[in-house]
């Protein structure tokens, strides 16, 4: 079976959005891996209220900040995976990119608003933010869920 022209299309924007947060992703974990002190520092000094234990909350943001890093990686491997398996046109394929940028909307807009970040990482995260947006409505978009979806049509 044939692929729609619409559908093809609708799968190279999806691919490209995905390999596009996917990259914004990387560059922020590469930039805050060596910059790591300097993100834990600001970080720090930028909590609400003064900590009582200042070496251990460093100790806390310093894990928090891996375990994001942690997540990149992690997200990377997804990615890969589920870009791997669009062509097979697969319902669940779809299911699961849909609810990891609907999830990764959520997660961006509550890291932008919530702050405790620098400043560049902030813009990085709303930029992502906004490609998560587009890759979120290019999924409900008909030509998308048609390449999913165009088995249960027939």
């Amino acid at each position: 079976m044939t692929i729609p022209s619409g559908s093809q299309g609708a799968l190279r924007r999806v691919v490209f959005l995905m390999y596009l947060n996917l990259a914004i992703s990387l560059a922020v974990g590469v930039f805050t891996y060596l910059h790591f002190q300097e993100v834990v520092d600001y970080q720090l000094a930028h909590l609400p209220a003064p900590p009582k234990d200042v070496e251990k909350t460093r100790d806390t943001l310093t894990k928090l900040t891996w375990i994001r890093l942690g997540v990149v990686v992690a997200l990377a491997v997804v990615y890969m995976r589920i870009a791997r398996s669009l062509p097979l046109r697969r319902r669940r394929t779809y299911v699961r990119l849909f609810v990891l940028t609907l999830g990764g909307c959520i997660a961006m807009a509550y890291l932008v608003i919530a702050g405790g970040s620098p400043d560049w990482t902030r813009a990085a995260q709303t930029l992502q933010g906004v490609v998560l947006l587009a890759l979120f409505f290019t999924l409900l978009g008909s030509d998308c869920r048609a390449h999913f979806f165009a088995k249960a049509a027939r």
